[in-house]
């Protein structure tokens, strides 16, 4: 079976046949179609049959379980016999069961798509041949329960003396088990049945209701499946009928099951006594003996009819049924005759609208349509999609009219009427989307205008009144304050003014001449702008001089800490620092060197942690030079207001974790009894004494990642096609050997290989992804899907901030490759654009709150440690999936906005050891904007916030205590929302707005307003 894109190349299908060998014997198997896939085991299996006559109708619920750590998508497959049909389908989402529905079959596919491509919960069942039903479910979560109930109507098959009923029950094999199994059979009462049989032995009580009969068990291995025989005199011909209106005073529907005792050719059958039509039968040439022959049509009215079963001109047999006027909905004749009529129909393309009309009048899949299962909320979720998407279309084509000026035309009234109708669909103003379409333009004009303001020219010329009759015209359009929306931006335009008059004066202040005529325009108009922007002149300032302040107290402590201090530098650098503290204020100025001497603190204790770590590692912790080492490291802690103990035995650990890992490699080279094992096991007992740790629990600890290595390598080569035994056999033997010595037992590190085996995908796609990439004409469609196959891999077990982060940083990845690789000497725009790719890439290489070091060094390296900026020492573990060492880490809340410096410490078998250095950015500037809120016709509020370029989302605390979210607008900068306003709350006088800012970096301020009216 083809794979389809929405699989995403990597997840585990399970596929549950329910293959007929022959019309009378079923088989339940459960096959995965990947080599390395775990079954989706049955749990439970719950059967109602209720049989009428020649009639079977079972309910039957089934409870599966995905025994693995994956997300996957179940592709359920029943093959069913003659005569059958899937007429009911349903699963659990949940506590909520979603009940299959008739839906064309491409819109099917296509919701199905649709919502499984933003990791949703639908269910796609379709017809995929005469007999074949398939049922799609995605997803089935990780060691969660699937359950799904159908029903099937069937006709029987018949025997010589009778008619047979196959419930499949048969499981693979001896070792399968259901925890539960419970079957309910009920025969209803017939003359014509002399006796009801079954191949289990199971008592059959009889009553007036008819025959039961009940199979229950716990832990139930069935080794066949469950027969019903029932029994009838033998009879030169048999029939069965079921007939019944599906509503009252409507024409009715009958099914016969004829069954001749001899064989015969051409035999014709012919009901009499009762209006017949849409007759649809079995024309076979040849009869066998007991072989059924259907006919299934619609009557009128209601009586006795006679059946005939004619071969050629001689009269073979009669029988006579009942055809009553009682309904029944839903009944087993209703449907049987309308998937034969489908099946009829379908066999002309022409006869699509037909086929579609009868598929879903009742309920059945056909050629054409499919049954689509959807849970309530995600149902809802894509009508809320879908109409967003019309009112995006109508929304553009409307401001096409009105930009064409057709706003009143025909045409533009049924767009606007039809926006008006989704909008309200949704709870949305429809103007609004207009404002999204415009808001660009809209800017644009307002910009210019207010930009004229800006500069002190007047707005009276020709051009500026063309673009305010435009956006007169625009505003009035879309419900638009025109003169809002120049002030808005007059006061933009203002504070980025303000901002570079205030770099100016301070690169007069940094030169001396804060006195100068210069200096003192500059600040007269400074303190103009400020009052306009709603700032105060020192913070403007401020924000301007941290761009001098820390290098000049970086260079200033650099230049006392020499050897040879010059005295002439040093007294300039502390005239800058003190013009700056007379300008921002002599506690500014300190913060900085506070800071700059804490980084430096904090590189003398790297430094001295390093020669510690390696004086403990070569056993010399009691000479001279260990003790002065530890005096230092613990002065510096102390300096820095740190725990010297806690840093002492983080040091103590990383040394006994180097010695552990020499100590493996004998253990993994049968040298368990050597004196170099002898010597580095006593080392690293001593070494865990002095640390004050659990030396068993630390060695498990740092033997975990080559445990998990073996694991891995054993099952890789176990799952060859042909495996190397040889190789098998040696890893088996080291496995063997360190899981002793590290008291644990290798299964449970297998278990957990097994279960991590899907992860090395990751690395695959990230590799075709940045393959992809790197083409010189790269398929953007190929792009869109590795990038689908790489948030699927990653949803699970990452937030989704961090995958979007790492997909970004790909792409820096290559674009920063490729500027590398620019022939000729770097023009200004490639030097600006690999600047700004380099930050980008630093920004993006650790997230706060969750970043990761990655590093790629050999997986048999001795000891791989990165030493944190404040000294920390992190020991970084081999991810077998992924191919890389790697170790999380906390960015310090106290920690100043800039760039710090990570550095990696491999030490490789050979004993080589070599030194990387990583970077990262932390940004804790607070998030600043403009906010607005304004009374709409006493009813409403509405409000506005404007951003910066990292604004990541934006919510208001209103006058009345609700806290709601704005929704960005098309810019990305723009966020808006209009909620109604309780009763009473418009009559207070005063009421602010709070909006609560949260940028990419998760830096929070708010920004208070007050309602305008």
């Amino acid at each position: 079976m083809q794979k389809r894109a929405l699989f995403h190349g990597f997840l585990t299908t399970y596929i549950v046949c329910l293959l007929l060998h022959a019309p009378l014997r079923a088989q339940v198997l459960l096959k995965p179609t990947g080599g390395n896939a775990l079954p989706l085991r049955t749990k439970t299996l719950d059967a109602d049959v209720r049989i009428q006559g020649q009639f079977a109708v079972t309910r039957l619920t089934l409870l599966f379980q995905n025994e693995t750590s994956e997300r996957i998508e179940a592709d359920f497959v029943y093959t069913l016999p003659k005569d059958t049909l899937v007429t009911y389908f349903a699963y659990w989402f949940g506590d909520e069961k979603v009940v299959a529905r008739v839906v064309e079959k491409e819109r099917a596919a296509a919701i199905y798509r649709y919502i499984t491509s933003r990791m949703r919960d639908p269910a796609l069942i379709e017809l995929i041949g005469k007999s074949t039903f398939r049922a799609r479910i995605f997803p089935v979560m990780p060691d969660a329960d699937l359950k799904v109930e159908m029903t099937l109507v069937q006709a029987l098959p018949s025997t010589a003396n009778g008619a047979a009923y196959t419930l499949p029950l048969r499981v693979q094999t001896k070792t399968d088990a259901l925890e539960a199994v419970n079957v309910s059979v009920r025969v209803r009462p017939d003359t014509r049945l002399k006796a009801v049989e079954n191949n289990y032995g199971l008592p059959v009580e009889a009553d007036n209701d008819g025959y039961r009969i009940r199979l229950t068990g716990t832990n139930f291995r069935p080794q066949k499946d469950l027969r019903i025989g029932l029994i009838r005199p033998v009879r030169p011909m048999q029939v069965s009928a079921y007939a019944a209106p599906s509503s009252r005073g409507g024409d009715g529907f009958f099914a016969l099951a004829v069954t001749p005792g001899t064989a015969g050719k051409r035999l014709a059958l012919r009901v009499q006594g009762v209006r017949t039509y849409a007759i649809v039968a079995d024309r076979p040439r040849f009869v066998r003996a007991h072989q059924a022959l259907m006919i299934v049509g619609r009557y009128k009215g209601s009586g006795t009819a006679t059946v005939t079963l004619m071969d050629g001109s001689r009269t073979a047999q009669v029988e006579t049924v009942p055809f009553p006027a009682e309904p029944e909905p839903n009944n087993v004749a209703s449907k049987l005759w309308a998937a034969r009529r489908i099946e009829q129909l379908s066999a002309n393309r022409g006869n699509e609208e037909a086929v579609v009309a009868l598929s879903k009048r009742y309920t059945l899949p056909s050629k054409f349509t499919s049954w689509l299962a959807i849970p309530r909320a995600e149902k809802e979720r894509y009508e809320r999609e879908q109409a967003e998407a019309e009112i995006s279309v109508a929304a553009r084509q409307l401001a096409q009219a009105i930009r064409q000026g057709q706003a009143n035309s025909r045409r533009a009234q049924r767009i606007r009427a039809r926006l008006t109708q989704l909008s309200r669909k949704i709870g949305e103003d429809p103007r609004q989307r207009l404002r999204d379409v415009f808001s660009g333009e809209i800017e644009t004009l307002s910009s210019q205008i207010a930009r004229q303001m800006v500069r002190g020219r007047s707005s009276g010329g020709r051009g500026a009144r063309r673009s305010r009759a435009r956006l007169n015209q625009l505003c009035r359009q879309i419900g638009l304050n025109p003169r809002e929306e120049i002030a808005r931006q007059y006061r933009q335009m203002v504070y980025e003014e303000a901002g570079q008059i205030a770099g100016e004066l301070a690169q007069e202040i940094i030169s001396g001449r804060e006195n100068a005529s210069t200096a003192q325009r500059l600040r007269t108009r400074l303190d103009h702008l400020s009052r306009q922007a709603q700032q105060k002149p020192h913070d403007l300032l401020a924000q301007r001089l941290d761009n001098w302040v820390y290098p000049l107290a970086d260079a200033l402590f650099r230049e006392q800490r020499n050897a040879h201090p010059d005295a002439v530098r040093i007294a300039a650098l502390r005239q800058k620092m003190d013009r700056l503290g007379r300008s921002l204020g002599k506690p500014y100025i300190e913060n900085h060197i506070r800071r700059v001497e804490k980084d430096y603190l904090y590189r003398d204790l790297h430094a001295a942690s390093r020669e510690l770590t390696e004086e403990y590692q070569q056993g010399r912790e009691a000479e001279n030079r260990a003790e002065q080492l530890r005096a230092r490291v613990i002065d510096l802690n102390r300096r820095l207001g740190q725990n010297p103990q806690y840093y002492l035995r983080e040091i103590v650990r990383t040394a006994s974790g180097s010695v552990s890992q020499e100590l493996a490699a004998e253990l993994l080279h049968g040298q368990s009894d050597s004196e170099l094992a002898r010597r580095l096991r006593e080392r690293f007992d001593a070494l865990a004494r002095q640390g004050g740790l659990d030396s068993e629990a630390e060695l498990r600890a740092n033997w975990q990642w080559r445990l998990q290595g073996l694991a891995s390598e054993l099952l890789m080569e176990q799952r060859r096609g042909n495996p190397d035994e040889a190789h098998v056999a040696q890893v088996e033997t080291q496995f063997a050997r360190l899981a002793r010595a590290a008291g644990v037992t290798p299964q449970q590190y297998i278990d957990h290989a097994r279960r991590n085996e899907g992860k090395n995908r990751f690395e695959q796609t990230r590799e075709a992804l940045i393959a992809e990439r790197r083409k010189e004409n790269p398929d953007r469609l190929r792009i869109t899907e590795l990038e689908r196959q790489f948030r699927r891999l990653h949803e699970s077990w990452r937030p989704r901030s961090y995958v979007e982060a790492r997909l970004e940083r790909l792409a820096v990845e290559v674009e920063m490759d490729r500027l590398e690789k620019t022939q000729g000497p770097p023009t200004p725009e490639v030097t600006q654009r690999r600047a700004q790719l380099t930050r980008r890439f630093e920004e993006l290489r650790a997230r706060m709150g969750d970043p990761l070091i990655q590093v790629e060094a050999p997986p048999d390296a001795l000891q791989v440690v990165a030493v944190l900026p404040g000294g920390e020492i992190k020991r970084l573990m081999w991810n077998a999936a992924a191919g890389r060492w790697e170790a999380r880490f906390d960015i310090p809340t106290y920690a100043q906005e800039g760039t710090y410096v990570i550095t990696v410490i491999i030490v490789d078998r050979n004993g080589t050891r070599r030194t990387l250095t990583l970077r990262y950015h932390v940004d804790v500037t607070p998030p600043t904007g403009v906010g607005r809120a304004q009374a709409a016709g006493g009813a409403s509020l509405r409000l506005e916030f404007d951003g910066g370029t990292d604004t990541a989302r934006v919510s208001a605390l209103l006058p009345w205590g609700e806290q709601i979210a704005l929704k960005p607008s098309g810019q990305g900068r723009t966020f808006f929302a209009r909620v109604p306003v309780p009763l009473g709350q418009t009559e207070k006088a005063t009421q602010t707005v709070t909006f609560i800012v949260t940028d990419q970096a998760h830096n929070r301020s708010t920004v208070t307003v007050e309602v305008s009216p």
